[in-house]
């Protein structure tokens, strides 16, 4: 197999990264063994920060019209209303893959017209867009033509990280329908599902290579048992993964977290309030909407300035804005407003909004402090952390990579992937694509296909113990039973499985309830039916004498009541003794119901009927 991959390798003249965001997507490729990482150069499709906007339109055949704001223009400007009836129009569906629920092929994707096309469709028509806006880009930068030659071209697609395996399943079939490769040919297509695996490898290229070139072989420098943070700071939000390297050398993903903190966007909208307080909220609103690329000029103004490497006052070209406020003649002048606001930080002069150094501080640092918040709680809670990586959109903030260095720089090694580096304009999860491209050896362990909040359900545990600290009638169980009572609850299955094969116990009682109970209360049918597979017993009891059939068949949920029967759960069982009652069970329902009679005052027919059938084939067996 490995002298297989040397030869596909070998074959591979060209490789091209392409990045598929929620909200904007990019793509880049380098030639043969060049160093060289060219990133896309079509002018009259960049958009914000070099990227395409993920913006699909589709004539009435489903045929590919345009993408981006070409797209979006057209639709909204050159078609009339019974055209646009009858084209499909589909904006930020790259959301679809942000979340592994109900992506599949029979996935379908609502266009601004309210009708509905096969996802699968949607995402081959822009599949094959980049493939041959790359192709038209490649031939015109090196005057090299790959048009006959396709089979020379390696082709990485990133998605975004809470996509998972059912992600890499549907890009992978989608890239089929845009004739990146075939199922024959395969090899030609990798996909790497995690963006934050992408952009793990870059921050691991800065750390061990030092910047030399990504064909640096950087698996065989890493010490299994060593763990890092890895520290996504993007356009919307903060997400953090641990990753530790096994005894194999291969790289796992201990878990993946939101964070509380939101990114870059956050400090736009803090810009926004001020100019709404300043000029009026009514007036911001419809400069927005009349004037849609003013306003994307003004954002990209501010971010130019508030990220450059020093300021002592923050000068933000608002020429569009000011222009607008003219034309309104409300007898006010926009230097008027300014004045009236009343802060003598903040002044106008030639279409430039000036802010002092103290007052645009205010912008970023709230933000930044939160951030810093965050990965610090993060940080005391992993053993054997070496290395905090640091990587995203809002990293080309000077005061944020300084803030973060500041403080872990005497606990951890900081590495921060910015527009400082060697491939500055390459963003980290490019470079990691590249970077996997080029090395066989990388592979990824265990993907995590929950995005688990872990942090905040551990918070959670700890302030429900110190509020119920005097409850001594209930038993407090270890920490990994701890782990698997609040993973089973919150629905995670892949934790669970973690904890139980460390050796957890489903079945101790624990704030009331064991794990099997609270799963079949939450409907978690994939973790009743986890922990039934271990053999533990379905019939165990809670604090108030209730089985977890009971409750199973009290909420509703008829896949967690069929898994249970199937595992020998006694649909007629009733509490012996118990010094606790529930006032709050509804339905005339009370604690010493059995599992069918409490099913029969909920009017839950199918529950009812498969219990039913239970007993009757129970009796059968019986009397023969």
């Amino acid at each position: 197999m490995a002298d297989q991959a040397s030869d596909i390798e070998s074959s591979i003249q060209l490789v091209i990264a392409i990045e598929f965001g929620t909200t904007y997507s990019q793509y880049a490729f380098t030639i043969g063994s060049n160093q060289q990482i060219y990133s896309m150069t079509q002018p009259a499709e960049r958009e914000v920060n070099g990227k395409i906007r993920m913006c699909l339109l589709l004539q009435p055949d489903h045929q590919f019209h345009s993408f981006g704001r070409r797209a979006q223009d057209h639709y909204y400007n050159h078609l009339s209303k019974r055209e646009q009836s009858s084209w499909l129009y589909f904006d930020e569906f790259g959301m679809a893959l942000d979340s592994s629920k109900a992506l599949s092929r029979e996935k379908k994707i609502e266009a601004a017209n309210g009708r509905e096309l096969s996802a699968l469709i949607v995402f081959s028509r822009s599949l094959e867009f980049f493939l041959n806006l790359s192709l038209l880009d490649i031939d015109q930068t090196t005057r090299t033509s790959f048009c006959s030659h396709l089979d020379k071209i390696m082709w990485i697609v990133i998605v975004p990280a809470r996509g998972g395996e059912p992600a890499r399943q549907f890009i992978r079939e989608a890239a089929y329908l845009a004739g990146m490769a075939s199922s024959e040919k395969r090899d030609n297509l990798k996909t790497i599902v995690l963006e934050s695996e992408a952009a793990f490898l870059s921050c691991l290229w800065l750390e061990i290579s030092q910047e030399k070139d990504f064909y640096f072989e950087i698996m065989t420098h890493l010490k299994p048992g060593v763990r890092y943070i890895a520290v996504d700071c993007g356009e919307r939000t903060v997400d953090c993964t641990v990753y530790e390297i096994t005894k194999k050398r291969h790289i796992r993903a201990l878990e993946i977290a939101r964070l509380g903190a939101e990114g870059k966007i956050q400090v736009d909208k803090n810009f926004e309030t001020l100019l709404a307080s300043i000029f009026g909220e009514e007036n911001l609103s419809r400069f927005k909407e009349s004037y849609t690329e003013g306003w994307i000029e003004l954002i990209s103004n501010l971010n130019n300035r508030l990220y450059s490497e020093e300021f002592r006052t923050l000068a933000v070209r608002i020429d569009a804005f000011v222009f607008f406020l003219r034309e309104l003649e409300k007898g006010i002048s926009p230097e008027q407003m300014v004045s009236d606001f009343g802060n003598p930080q903040i002044t106008l002069r030639r279409g430039s909004l000036r802010i002092e150094h103290n007052e645009a501080m205010e912008l970023i640092k709230p933000v930044v402090d939160k951030i810093e918040e965050h990965v610090t709680s993060m940080a005391q809670e992993i053993n054997g952390l070496k290395c905090i990586m640091v990587y995203g959109s809002f990293c080309q903030s000077t005061y944020l990579e300084h803030r973060i260095r500041m403080a872990f720089r005497d606990h951890f090694q900081v590495i921060v992937y910015s527009n400082r580096t060697k491939y500055r304009r390459t963003a980290a999860p490019m470079l990691g694509a590249f970077i996997f491209g080029k090395n066989s050896d990388i592979a990824f362990e265990a993907e995590q296909q929950d995005f688990v909040p872990v942090r905040e359900t551990w918070r959670r545990l700890k302030s429900m113990k110190a509020l119920d600290s005097r409850r001594k009638d209930w038993q407090i169980c270890g920490d990994i039973e701890e782990g698997l009572w609040c993973a089973a609850e919150d629905g995670h299955f892949e934790v669970c499985k973690h904890f139980v094969n460390q050796g957890a116990d489903p079945t101790k009682n624990f704030f009331g309830y064991t794990a099997i109970h609270l799963a079949a209360l939450a409907n978690r049918s994939r973790i009743v039916q986890l922990l039934m597979d271990r053999g533990w017993s379905a019939d165990v009891t809670d604090i108030y004498g209730l089985t977890p059939l009971f409750w199973a068949g009290y909420e509703g949920h008829k896949d967690c009541v069929e898994i249970l029967l199937c595992r020998g759960a006694d649909p007629l069982y009733e509490r012996t003794q118990s010094v606790w009652n529930i006032p709050w069970l509804s339905n005339g329902v009370s604690c010493d119901d059995s599992p069918l009679a409490a099913a029969t005052k909920c009017n839950c027919g199918d529950i009812v009927a498969m219990m039913q059938d239970i007993i009757k084939a129970c009796r059968s067996v019986a009397s023969a």
